[in-house]
């Protein structure tokens, strides 16, 4: 994982605006490899956004080396060996990437400023299948004990309710920079 995470980091610092319309610079990859590799820290909300649109472009083959040892394994294994006839692994990145695009096409959505009746219902739906797309692809979420029962996951069932009573997104998000952070918290 230590060499995933490494590959990741550097893919990440080769983000460039004049390609992707946004910039990863080597400090925010060293801030990703803090996060994940030790395990200290967290993302912002506006860091979260910035690499959730770019991983679905620099997952793909990020496993690849690891993937062709585990294969060769395999492929070498003689009777009695615990890789004898063991299925092959395939890429994980590409159902990795499915997810990530069913979240986003949930997320651009349920981000407009203004959305109609028929939008709302749909915002619904694609929450549903968001949920369960990242389910099914990523069962153990990362091994925790209550798995994806946790209440920022189920808040995705009220997102609707919250844009029918208070209009965009925007207007209750309490994240730092963010104006109702401003506004709400700060000012009280």
């Amino acid at each position: 994982m230590t060499s995933v995470l490494a590959r990741l980091a550097r893919r990440l610092s080769e983000i460039k605006a004049d390609e992707s319309c946004i910039t990863i610079t080597p400090e925010f990859s060293e801030h990703f490899l803090k996060v994940f590799e030790a395990g200290k820290s967290s993302f912002t909300g506006s860091r979260m956004n910035n690499i959730m649109l770019v991983l679905p472009y620099i997952l793909r083959d990020l496993v690849a080396p690891e993937r062709r040892k585990i294969n060769a394994a395999i492929n070498s294994a003689q009777d009695g060996d615990p890789l004898y006839r063991f299925p092959l692994v395939e890429d994980p990145c590409e159902s990795c990437i499915e997810a990530l695009l069913v979240f986003m096409r949930w997320y651009n959505l349920i981000r407009k400023r203004e959305l109609c009746v028929d939008e709302l219902a749909e915002c619904h739906r694609q929450g549903r299948e968001m949920r369960e797309k990242l389910k099914e692809t990523f069962p153990e979420k990362s091994g925790e004990l209550l798995g994806w029962n946790f209440g920022k996951f189920h808040a995705v069932e009220h997102f609707v309710v919250t844009i029918i009573l208070w209009g965009w997104l925007e207007n209750t998000c309490c994240q730092s920079g963010e104006r109702a952070h401003k506004e709400l918290l700060k000012c009280l």
